[in-house]
Order: structure tokens, then sequence, then C-alpha cells
């Protein structure tokens, strides 16, 4: 356990209620997902929050460095995450370091650093294993796995979809699973990376939306068409010649 001002710095900014927290991955989210986040307590998202839609609750920002590259950015406090101190930013309110292998003995951490300390995971949850350590999620997660305030933990968006080699719990996709007490894991929507469902539902009604507001333009443009053919339609002085040839 890292974080030690992270619920009094919240209670500072007004926060009262800690029970249940909302964890937000970048995995695509179900309709229905989003309306149990707006419910919790404290929600948490990562780094480009890319399923996020405006408006939509935030309350700890977590922030991966130097990994994250984006211009987006969250109106809310930063929960920042490093593995050495010369890559936290300087105005750092909530810290969080992390072990990459990548960095040998740079690492704020020692290179028995693991994550949820009292899981029996073996060797599983030993930070060094691969050369970006854990996640981002699962780090947070063993975090706020181990402060007594927090009873229930909601994870969102999580499906492990990356480069097994990069992350331990990429590595082993049961971590979190077997080692967080606290969590309800939530399928995603699909096993890709963003919000591909919701953009999916949103696609399909525009282009039904569309269909609806095009289809009456074309069949009036039809009935015009037909009208203008029909015989008594015709110009007048397309029969002039005749005319003139019976009066002769």
């Amino acid at each position: 356990m890292q974080e030690r001002h992270l619920i009094p710095y919240l209670r500072s900014k007004g926060y009262t209620a800690f029970e249940y927290w909302a964890v937000v991955g970048n995995g695509p989210l179900y309709l229905s997902d989003r309306v149990k986040i707006a419910r919790a307590d404290i929600v948490v998202r990562f780094n480009d929050a890319n399923n996020r839609w405006r408006g939509e609750k935030t309350d700890l920002h977590v922030v991966r460095h130097p990994s994250w590259y984006t211009l987006s950015r969250i109106e809310a406090p930063a929960w920042d995450v490093a593995p050495l101190d010369s890559l936290m930013p300087d105005d750092a309110k909530l810290k969080l370091y992390v072990y990459e292998a990548q960095h040998g003995d740079g690492n704020k951490l020692n290179s028995s650093s693991r994550i949820f300390e009292k899981c029996n995971c073996g060797n599983s949850c030993l930070e060094r294993r691969t050369w970006a350590g854990p996640s981002t999620g699962a780090a947070v997660v063993s975090e706020l796995q181990s402060m007594p305030e927090i009873t229930r933990l909601g994870v969102y968006g999580f499906n492990g979809m990356g480069d097994e080699e990069a992350h331990i719990d990429f590595a082993n996709k049961t971590i979190i699973k077997n080692c967080c007490t606290k969590c309800t894991l939530h399928e995603t929507a699909t096993d890709r990376y963003g919000n591909e469902a919701a953009l999916t539902v949103f696609a399909t009604l525009l282009g039904v939306f569309i269909v609806v507001a095009v289809l009456p333009v074309v069949l009036a443009r039809r009935v015009v068409r037909q009208m203008l053919k029909a015989p008594e339609r015709r110009p007048l002085l397309a029969l002039a010649p005749a005319v003139e040839n019976r009066a002769e």
C-alpha cells in the first residue's frame, strides 16, 4: 500500500461517501454499465478515457507517465502513476508508483514489489515479471483493495486485451478476479479497445434516421418525374407543328 493520502484528499474536496467505487477502464461499455457507473460514490477513469461521454461523472483521473500522450483533458483531480520520481509531475498531489523492469535500479520501488500484497498469487503478482510491470488499472485496483474505507469496487472496461509481455495482469488475466475480493467485474461489450459497442449503436440509429429522412424525398421526386412524363403535362409548344400542318 503506497497512497495514504487519497481518502483524506477527497474529504478535503467535499466527498463524504467512499463505500462504492466504479473503476472504469478504456474497454467498450454497455449502455447499462453507464447507469451503474453514474450511481457510484467515486468514479475513477484512466488516461485518455476514450469511452467517456461528455458530462459523465469522473471524480479521479488516473494518468500514467510517460505513456499517456493525448490532448484529452478531464476536469477532475489527477492521480499520477509512474515508475520514477523524474517522470512524476512536479505538481502531483496524489502519487502511485509502479515497478517497471525496463528501468532496473532506477525504479522508485524495489524489485520485490508486488500488487495485491495479501493475495496468494505467487510470482504472478511480482511487478518485475514483465518489462512494464502491472497495468495502470491493476495497480489502482490493488491500491483501492487495500483501503478499509472502500467496501465495493465495480470494475468496468477491463478486458486485459494487450501485450502479454508488457503487463503482468495481461500475462495472467485472472489476477484481479482472484485477488480483488471487493471487486465485481463487469464484462466488456467486446474484446476491443474503446467504445465500439456504443459507436455501433449510434451508427445503427444514425442509419435508420437517414433512411427515414431521405426516403420521403426520394419518393416525392419519383412522383414528380412521373407527373412530368404524362401526356397532359407536356409543354404546349411541343404540339405546335402538328396544329400548323392541319391548317394547311
